[in-house]
């Protein structure tokens, strides 16, 4: 057994926290590719917290540290696993990941291998390991989520003869893990005429990407989402599950087309409006992953 040392004390484990966690979220930060405020909110989304103008500011410049809900939160929004694996190698008992063990003393014989910092949120606010793929860990990818990535047509039915179709915009962020977000041009729901804005985080597995998805025009809808990804990559079809109340859940089939990259690179999406969603959803129902790729102008209006 190693001596015991206190890591806060011991000059060789001197350790500053806050430098430390401006760091990781300026890391953070600058791999979501969203300016401060949007990753603010963001952040604020995931963690279920409000965050206050300048605190983020207040973070990054080292002046404080974020609880660890919302520091965990960081650093889920970006795919981070953990911290050994997802940011630079922490290699020497020296480096400032120590600081984050919450215990006065700590047992070891130095120097030691770095611990894994788990960055997942778990149900009391701090730092976990539960996360909804952690049983399906061990099944491989049959490719690289890379892949994926894109823009691509969605629509689905809900509510006895509704539709609601987007554009979703799909970014991989490692070879499993990916980011979607459904606008813009503004998605259509219909008999709503503030429609259904979507933010989705999902992981491929096998040939299925499975995953959560939140409607961010409200506070109330949520939900699943399972993908079959079919053979050659440019259709996804498979079915939400969705909020009705506390008691009771939605369902229905949701189609996804990769849209051609020439065609989405010469349209302003933030300016177009996109087809009827019933159009779409049959447009897209009868769209096979043989046919040629699915132009941009075939779900917008003229």
């Amino acid at each position: 057994m190693g001596e015991k040392l206190d890591l806060f004390d011991h000059p060789r484990y001197a350790c500053d926290l806050e430098q430390f966690v401006a760091d990781v979220l300026a890391e953070a930060l600058d791999r979501s590719g969203l300016d401060k405020d949007e990753f603010a909110r963001q952040v604020a989304a995931l963690a279920r917290v409000d965050i206050q103008p300048g605190h983020l500011q207040a973070w990054l410049r080292g002046e404080a540290v974020p609880p660890g809900r919302v520091f965990a939160a960081a650093l889920q929004l970006v795919g981070y696993t953990t911290i050994r694996d997802r940011l630079s190698p922490l290699s020497r008992p020296s480096s400032s990941f120590a600081s984050t063990i919450r215990s006065s003393s700590f047992v070891t014989t130095a120097p030691f291998d770095p611990v894994e910092i788990p960055c997942q949120l778990s149900d009391s606010g701090i730092l976990g390991r539960v996360t909804l793929t952690d049983l399906l860990a061990g099944i491989a990818s049959s490719f690289s989520a890379q892949h994926l990535s894109g823009t691509w047509a969605t629509a689905y039915a809900f509510s006895r003869g509704k539709y609601h179709a987007d554009i979703a915009h799909l970014i991989a962020i490692s070879d499993r893990l990916v980011r979607i977000q459904n606008y813009p041009p503004e998605p259509r729901t219909q008999g709503h005429a503030k429609p259904y804005r979507n933010q989705i985080q999902a992981e491929l597995i096998d040939r299925h990407l499975i995953g959560v998805w939140k409607n961010e025009s409200d506070m109330c809808y949520f939900g699943a989402l399972h993908l079959a990804v079919l053979p050659g990559e440019t259709v996804m079809h498979g079915y939400y599950t969705g909020f009705t109340t506390d008691v009771a859940v939605d369902c229905g089939p949701w189609r996804w087309v990769l849209l051609d990259p020439e065609s989405v690179a010469n349209a302003d999406l933030s300016h177009r409006k996109l087809r009827n969603p019933e159009e779409i959803y049959q447009v897209l129902i009868g769209h096979t992953q043989y046919d040629a790729p699915l132009t941009v102008h075939e779900v917008l209006e003229d």
